[in-house]
């Protein structure tokens, strides 16, 4: 999720698992977001067990930024 702050682009990886709903930058705003942090903090609250999501059944249902990460918690 932070590959656009250093290489101005979303990873492959993440373009076919999102698809349509990962916007797409032009030329000027790649430029613009490439290099454009001066600080990075991050927080994390809580902790899960997560494991594949083999069956993708969660993709299929919702289809939203949940199912996206391609795992389900325990």
């Amino acid at each position: 999720f932070m590959d656009p702050l250093f290489t101005g682009d979303y990873p492959s990886s993440m373009r076919s698992r999102v698809g349509s709903r990962l916007p797409k930058f032009t030329e000027d705003e790649a430029k613009l977001v490439n290099g454009s942090l001066d600080f990075v903090g991050i927080n994390h609250y809580t902790t899960y067990y997560g494991k594949n999501n083999s069956t993708n059944i969660v993709g299929t249902l919702l289809r939203d930024s949940l199912s996206d990460a391609g795992a389900i918690c325990q």
